[in-house]
């Protein structure tokens, strides 16, 4: 319970920046709905890189804080792993998700610029927390 901020803030940050990105780039006639591919290929490389770092970073908080007494379980090193995991993954996510719904809204004719960042971020906090519980089922056996 601890990780859970972490891990959905995550998601939800870099969700909402990937937005605002796109959403720049509609605005300025830099990319179109057809471009989704490209777009969504260029994220995932990006979400990818900085989903490892993000993750390395969670993965050596949540073992320090959790090697410091933070938490009366044992298991650390499991735990630590299941938050840098998911940390991982959520940001892919995040970042995905991010930048194809202003795609998307725009194409149905709604303004992405208005609902494209408070989308992102319900979704990630939702996703990011079974994501989370996902992941710590499937590395600690729960």
């Amino acid at each position: 319970m601890l990780f859970i901020p972490m891990i959905i803030a995550s998601g939800g940050n870099t969700g909402t920046q990937a937005a605002s990105l796109v959403l720049r780039a509609l605005a300025l006639r830099e990319i179109e709905a057809r471009d989704w591919i490209r777009v969504l290929l260029k994220e995932l490389a990006l979400g990818a890189v900085l989903g490892a770092v993000l993750g390395v970073l969670g993965f050596l908080i949540a073992l320090g804080l959790l090697s410091m007494g933070m938490s009366e379980s044992d298991g650390h090193l499991g735990v630590a792993l299941a938050v840098g995991g998911a940390i991982q993954f959520i940001v892919i996510w995040g970042v995905s998700s991010g930048s194809l719904f202003p795609i998307l809204l725009d194409r149905v004719g709604i303004d992405p610029a208005a609902t494209s960042s408070p989308l992102v971020a319900t979704i990630m906090d939702v996703s990011g927390l079974l994501i989370y519980l996902a992941v710590a089922t499937v590395l600690l056996g729960l």
